[in-house]
């Protein structure tokens, strides 16, 4: 979440590219400000007409039936609905009737253009080319017409409600107005023919649909009758449950003869295989009874006789003889019967057996007879089903048929969806143009336009130009912003500063904002480092021609005027120029001393300034690199650290050569002097990359050439004006400018 005082930084931020780009902004919104006016001044009048149409998605309901067309009571449906009504609203055939209506071809307010050259030239050239006649259309003659039409219409739906406004726009306020009312009519006019054509089309289909049901229906019934004739199908609705029934009182009969075979054939197979004596029948017959009691006397007898006389007896033996004969009469009685018994049983079962087979020989025709009477009801009662459904349908078309009838006859009661609610009446003004609207708008777009511009330009510029931008991107602080020289208020309206006033600005007008931003960068610098303020200092650049020596001797000048014993060396050894700032010679310096052709003393002359010594670089040595990353450069370092308080060196730029590395990797301290609106960033980030390499402390980087409207300290901002002695209250002022100074860096 964005805090506070980080939103209020991003407000001014935007604020100040603006301001920065306000030439971009006015440009721009000059330009749309100026066409806007050019269009307003081109553009001719156009007047604006409605007509007020109601559109309801069903007709009245006149009839209690329901018309040809139905509506769709759904959601979708009602949109669709009225699209499609908008649609028809502009289309062709609507704007034909309206033309058509009007007489547009005769029409006295319509606006008649006079064909111009060009015109008159193309129609010339394609008259003139040969069109095969095969391909050649014939001309609509209502067709531009119908485009004028077109052109100046427009729909626009009544929010929440079933109406509809037909706008039309002309430069005539009579004829837009007409020309609306026309439109609206003719849509009434299209709507209704739709409607009732509709309906007659669908009479004359029923019309011919009725003729041939009706065939239909009397050739289904002659089949229906001819086939229940064939068939012999009674009218009764029970012949197949008649069927079904004779089927299932046979089937009962059949099983109950079933039931008698299998019990005869059971009694005549227990007959042949039981004992003939066993066999009741036999058992309970008379003659067999008598024999067996006669069997059973004689042998009681011959048991009586045995008792007394030995078998041989012959008593005992005619009772023998008697015994044996009587058992063979019962015996010859006992099969007899025995056989009778089996012979009847078998009759019995054959009789039975024969019953069965006819009845089960009934039953399958009897089965047979009753599918045959249900696939013949089937197909009858198909046919009857088809003619009912035939005769159904023919009915319903007859009824709608009559209902279609009616409703046509209401074509000429104008029953339809639509009606007019307010006719078009002629404008008064017309609704375009609008200056009171158009150039207020214009300004506004302009403007929008502009600061679109604007940050445009502003994410496509790289440079640095702020004190937050170099902080965000490099992470290293800003110690001072040196404002542009052409915003001195002692030079503004009058001719600008000159290189060497500005070299030496500190010490001619020490009382100058540009004198004043050099003492920040003093006192930032002698509160950049904890305990002291690094003695040993090197001034370096991204490249060339950023003010990097200017701000070295403005910086010496003011540590000079501080009390400070300062030194400032002319190190860069390839375009040296500290020497011309103070009018000093160059015949021997750094150079000379590195090469052993001068001592310190001789290289070393005083400046106009108090306290302030300088070490021009001297003639251009073939290898400045070496000379400067030598051990006599080294202990020269530490010959003038000896001397001087402050040493500040002039290095030559960073990304060039390889001298400016070096230096910083050798003094205690590195200023990094920035351009604003020329160093960019990825200059600035090599010439930081550069330093780390070598192990270089940079204590911050100076803003050159800025961008200054006024004086900051913390939230507050003024300006001020210096008098004409002021010069003679800076150094009472000197305390105040330092506790501003340590309140900006707090």
């Amino acid at each position: 979440m964005t805090s506070p005082r980080e939103a209020e930084s991003e407000i001014r931020e935007f604020w100040s590219i603006l301001v920065r780009r306000q030439w971009a902004i006015y440009t721009v919104a000059g330009l749309v400000l100026g066409l806007t006016a050019l269009r307003l001044l081109m553009v001719q009048s156009t007047y604006k007409a409605k007509a007020l149409v109601e559109i309801q998605r069903s007709s009245p309901d006149v009839l209690a039936f329901r018309d040809i067309i139905r509506t769709d009571p759904s959601y979708q449906g009602y949109s669709a609905f009225y699209e499609t009504q908008y649609r028809i609203l502009q289309s062709r055939a609507v704007a034909r009737r309206a033309a058509e209506r009007l007489d547009l071809p005769r029409h006295p307010l319509l606006p008649r253009k006079s064909p111009g050259l060009l015109q008159r030239t193309l129609a010339a050239l394609r008259r003139a080319l040969p069109r095969g006649e095969a391909h050649a259309a014939p001309a609509e003659p209502m067709g531009p017409f119908i485009d004028l039409v077109l052109a100046g219409l427009s729909i626009e739906p009544v929010k929440d409600s079933n109406l509809v406004e037909v706008v039309y726009l002309s430069p005539d306020p009579r004829f837009c107005a007409q020309l609306a009312n026309a439109v609206a009519d003719a849509y009434i006019e299209f709507a209704l023919s739709s409607q009732f054509d509709t309906t007659e089309q669908a009479s004359d289909f029923l019309s011919r649909r009725v003729g041939e049901l009706r065939d239909e229906v009397e050739d289904l019934e002659k089949r229906l009758q001819s086939y229940r004739e064939s068939r012999r199908i009674l009218p009764s609705a029970g012949a197949e449950n008649i069927a079904l029934k004779g089927v299932s009182d046979i089937d009962a009969i059949y099983l109950q003869a079933r039931a008698r075979r299998i019990a005869t054939e059971s009694e005549w197979t227990a007959a042949r295989g039981t004992d003939p004596s066993s066999l009741p029948a036999v058992v309970e017959n008379p003659t067999v009874q008598r024999l067996q009691h006669e069997v059973n006397d004689l042998e009681i007898q011959r048991a009586e006789l045995l008792r007394t006389f030995k078998p041989g007896w012959p008593q005992v033996e005619v009772l023998t003889r008697k015994l044996e004969g009587a058992r063979q009469q019962l015996s010859s009685e006992t099969e007899a019967i025995a056989r009778r018994i089996v012979t009847a049983e078998q009759a019995k079962y054959r009789a039975a057996l024969d019953e069965e087979e006819r009845l089960g020989k009934l039953l399958e025709e009897q089965k047979s007879e009753a599918q045959r009477t249900g696939r013949d009801s089937i197909e009858y009662a198909t046919l009857q089903a088809e003619v009912e459904r035939k005769r159904a349908v023919l009915n319903a078309l007859l009824q709608r048929q009559n209902e279609t009838a009616v409703s046509s006859q209401l074509r000429d009661m104008n029953a339809g969806n639509a009606r007019i609610v307010d006719r078009a009446i002629p404008p008064t003004a017309p609704c375009k143009p609008r200056p009171g609207v158009e150039l207020p708008l214009g300004l506004f777009v302009g403007l929008l336009l502009g600061m679109g511009a604007a940050f445009g330009m502003e994410s496509w510029d790289n440079t640095l130009r702020t004190q937050e931008e170099i902080e965000r991107f490099l992470g290293t602080p800003t110690l001072a912003r040196i404002p542009s020289a052409s915003l001195d208020p002692q030079r503004r309206g009058g001719p600008a500063w000159g290189t060497g006033e500005i070299d030496l600005m500190s010490h001619h007008h020490p009382s100058s904002p540009l004198a004043e931003s050099f003492r920040d960068l003093r006192t930032a610098l002698s509160l950049s480092s904890a305990g002291s303020t690094p003695r040993s200092l090197t001034v370096a650049s991204t490249r060339p021609e950023e003010g990097k020596s200017t701000i070295a001797i403005n910086l010496a000048t003011v540590l000079a005027q501080s009390g400070k014993k300062v030194l400032l060396v002319d190190s860069d050894l390839r375009r040296p120029r500290l020497h011309r700032a103070f009018g000093l010679r160059n015949g021997s310096g750094l150079s000379t001393f590195l090469c052993g052709k001068a001592s310190l003393e001789e290289a070393v002359q005083m400046t106009l300034v108090a306290r302030l010594w300088l070490l021009a670089s001297g003639p251009v040595p073939p290898n400045p690199a070496e000379l400067l990353d030598s051990a006599c450069f080294d202990e020269l370092l530490k010959m003038v650290l000896d001397s001087y308080e402050m040493v500040v060196l002039d290095s030559a730029p960073l990304l060039t050569v390889a001298d400016g590395a070096i230096l910083a990797s050798r003094t205690e301290g590195t200023l990094l002097v920035v351009e604003s609106d020329r160093t960019t960033r990825e200059e600035a980030l090599r010439a930081r990359e550069k330093l780390r390499q070598v192990s270089a402390r940079l204590l911050g980087v100076v803003l050159n050439n800025a961008a200054e409207s006024g004086r900051s300290y913390g939230r507050y901002r003024y300006r001020y004006e210096p008098s004409a002695d002021s010069g003679a209250a800076d150094a009472r002022r000197a305390p105040f400018r330092r506790a501003a100074g340590l309140l900006r860096m707090r």
